[in-house]
């Protein structure tokens, strides 16, 4: 299956940075408003200097002792890495608190347009790949493969059975909890949920630079025979 692979093949970066960042006395995440929360936790002297737009936004699922459990998304996505992760570096004296509960969500796409990508990457055949690769780059993730949020998928028929529904679904339902989650319908990328968040801004830049190469190698392997996919995005969205 040949065909061209570019070099860069992401267009547009999304981010999902799960912490505990610092805030001021009496702050409540809980009840003040989004556009309130990014004023306060993020100060006009670091906002100043980013280069995209960040949300502020509460998260259940995680905890802090330190800091205001919450997200800081990247929204809308950021179409260059390098200035996001400037972005990220930025922002990292915020974060006062990581532990187990929190995780970091990468999330990319390739332009509604090149719908091939997509298709490539919805199997398990690259699934299967990612899920060892990312084990072996990064040991911490795997206890976080065992996490609720970001289960691994243990075989291709289990694979098979989940992904249509992720692919559908207009709401962020448990379906989508696992490694590699593909929300087309609502956000049009597909999702990696399997780093850990961590306290080193290097690392998380890593994360990023990982699942860019991953992409890349694993589009090269189609792309010069090695494998031979499965395809299921097209069957599942039309």
């Amino acid at each position: 299956m040949k065909f061209y692979v570019p070099v860069h093949p992401v267009k547009k970066w999304g981010i999902e940075l799960e912490g505990g960042w610092k805030y001021p006395r009496g702050f409540d995440p809980y009840s003040d408003e989004p556009e309130y929360a990014y004023r306060t936790l993020i100060p006009s002297s670091i906002r100043s200097a980013l280069h995209y737009t960040w949300k502020v936004t509460s998260d259940g699922s995680i905890d802090s002792d330190d800091g205001v459990p919450a997200e800081l998304v990247v929204n809308p996505p950021a179409a260059r890495l390098a200035l996001l992760k400037e972005d990220i570096g930025a922002l990292w004296p915020r974060l006062v608190d990581v532990n187990d509960s929190m995780g970091c969500h990468i999330h990319v796409s390739f332009g509604r347009r090149n719908r091939e990508l997509y298709d490539l990457l919805t199997s398990w055949s690259f699934a299967k790949r990612f899920q060892d690769w990312v084990a072996v780059a990064f040991p911490e993730v795997g206890e976080r493969l065992e996490n609720h949020f970001c289960r691994r998928y243990e075989t291709g028929s289990e694979f098979r059975r989940t992904f249509p529904g992720q692919l559908n679904t207009r709401y962020k339902d448990e379906i989508r909890y696992r490694s590699i989650n593909y929300p087309y319908r609502i956000h049009g990328s597909i999702e990696f949920r399997v780093f850990p968040m961590h306290d080193d801004k290097r690392r998380v830049w890593g994360y990023l630079d990982f699942v860019e190469k991953s992409i890349h190698r694993y589009l090269n392997m189609v792309s010069s025979g090695q494998v031979k996919p499965i395809l299921g995005f097209k069957e599942a969205t039309n």
